[in-house]
């Protein structure tokens, strides 16, 4: 596969990042993951708003941010990796000596367009709180609770982790925002609670307002739910089927699916 710098194709085996990344130094940089799909990134203004709106809370220099640039370096990106149907893109933002970088790859991970034929569990990560603060919506480079989670994951054999904030209320995933239903009302946490402001998740909100509600969730009532579901602008609406006694049904989600079949980005 190749990747992107600024527009110049390397090799990803290739030496085309200097030590003084601060990406790779720091975990000072921003990431956006988004879905290619026959020709176009469903939620793509959602993606490049959320890179901007970013960029400015760091304080940095965004006026090279070209939206024609961007998109003019991704659909050059999958013409010579010769994606033909979809894939992962992965734009990464970061600082190198004062100047400023976008990184982007394309992937194809295993298994990723096949997700909802699994019967998905979760558990709660130990010895993890998220902190809350302005930089807690960002989606920044800095992932190290995010990793320690995912490995507890994988080796309880659950489909993803939860995460929880400093007052022990349920967060979010290791790559997702957390959704519930009770009593037929869809609920999730604000971003107050310290979850990354999810590309996925705006969209629902700005489109089913009067169907959302933004709730602070306690675990308790997080077991007690009728249905739990996780989105993210890659796997899109993910039912949860089983979190540690419970196991849930996920009539409410399912017909959120189906009303968002056309968006594609499951």
């Amino acid at each position: 596969m190749v990747c992107s710098l600024n527009g110049k194709l390397f090799s990803q085996g290739s030496e085309c990042l200097n030590p003084q990344n601060s990406s790779f130094r720091s975990g000072f940089g921003l990431i956006e993951t988004m879905l290619f799909v026959k020709g176009q990134i469903p939620l793509w203004a959602y993606h490049f708003k959320r890179l901007g709106d970013s960029i400015r809370v760091l304080g940095l220099d965004n006026s090279f941010l070209s939206e024609e640039a961007c998109l003019k370096w991704i659909q050059a990106l999958i013409e010579e990796n010769k994606i033909q149907e979809r894939c992962v893109v992965r734009i990464q933002y970061f600082l190198e000596q004062r100047e400023v970088f976008l990184l982007i790859e394309t992937s194809l991970p295993e298994n990723l367009f096949n997700q909802e034929l699994q019967k998905k569990e979760i558990g709660i990560a130990l010895g993890i709180n998220l902190s809350q603060d302005r930089f807690s919506p960002l989606k920044t480079t800095s992932r190290f609770s995010y990793e320690i989670a995912k490995r507890q994951a994988q080796q309880a054999g659950w489909y993803d982790a939860l995460l929880l904030n400093q007052q022990n209320r349920v967060v979010e995933t290791t790559i997702s925002n957390v959704f519930w239903v009770k009593n037929g009302i869809v609920h999730t946490p604000p971003i107050a609670e310290g979850c990354i402001a999810g590309v996925y998740r705006s969209y629902l909100l700005n489109n089913l307002s009067d169907s959302i509600k933004e709730t602070v969730l306690e675990i308790n009532s997080f077991k007690n739910a009728d249905e739990i579901f996780l989105t993210n602008a890659v796997k899109g609406i993910q039912p949860i089927h089983h979190f540690e006694d419970r196991s849930f049904e996920a009539k409410v989600t399912e017909e959120l699916m189906r009303e968002l079949g056309t968006l594609d980005v499951r």
